[in-house]
């Protein structure tokens, strides 16, 4: 049987973020035994994903995170990564845009295929984007969550161009979110919420600050951010 194509995907770390959990939602769907996915991360300590990727067949490894004064260091740590890792990822996939230019450049180098990825519009601060500029002459192929951000990322030339710059939406299981009546009533339990009040749900990560105000017709109601037991995503519930 032959061996899977290993995509490396360079990131900040493999936490419950959006970009995160949109690469998880796509490893999840893919045909595993042609497609692999490893992971590269600026960080030494193990992301909330990291035990189901290693479950999914994937590999983790660690990388110094780039602050300038260890320019030297990061380039030779990603030189002797693929010097390790001879032809195991003929793909790279970065996701991370601050110092793509550099990474991609070495992975190029090593013959692999090179592709930036941006998952904003923001223009992020200038010393962010003086060292994102040279992306778009190094890497082989784009991605963006849309049009503009191609576009922010990657100039207006590059970015508007489809046939280099391929727009990939979020990916969502939707029939995760499909209604369940006795998940319904479960949840309303566990957060004291009558049967028949209203529930508007907030799809954000809401971490500074820790009050949320919701407002509709008087009276107004603050809720607070509550640390869900092992294992849940984060709830919202009102304040005792």
């Amino acid at each position: 049987m032959s061996q899977p194509i290993r995509i490396l995907h360079v990131i900040r770390l493999m936490n419950h973020g959006g970009v995160e959990s949109m690469i998880m939602n796509l490893y999840r769907s893919i045909d595993r035994t042609k497609i692999q996915f490893d992971f590269v991360e600026t960080s030494d300590i193990a992301g909330a994903y990291e035990e189901e990727i290693l479950s999914l067949g994937g590999r983790v490894y660690h990388c110094p995170r780039y602050n300038g004064k260890n320019h030297f260091a990061y380039t030779r740590w990603w030189d002797r990564f693929f010097r390790e890792h001879p032809h195991e990822h003929p793909i790279v996939h970065g996701h991370l845009g601050s110092t793509a230019a550099i990474y991609l450049s070495i992975a190029k180098k090593h013959g692999a295929f090179a592709i930036a990825h941006s998952h904003s519009a923001g223009e992020g601060s200038v010393l962010y984007r003086v060292f994102s500029y040279p992306t778009r002459y190094i890497a082989d192929h784009f991605f963006a969550c849309s049009r503009d951000a191609g576009m922010a990322r990657y100039g207006r030339q590059v970015g508007s161009d489809s046939g280099r710059c391929t727009i990939l939406k979020n990916a969502v299981n939707t029939n995760r979110f499909l209604y369940d009546s006795a998940r319904r009533e479960r949840i309303r339990s566990q957060l004291s919420i009558p049967p028949d009040a209203p529930v508007i749900n907030t799809l954000l990560r809401m971490d500074v600050p820790p009050y949320v105000t919701v407002s509709a017709n008087p009276p107004t109601r603050r809720c607070r951010l509550q640390k869900p037991p092992e294992g849940r995503e984060n709830a919202v519930a009102p304040p005792p």
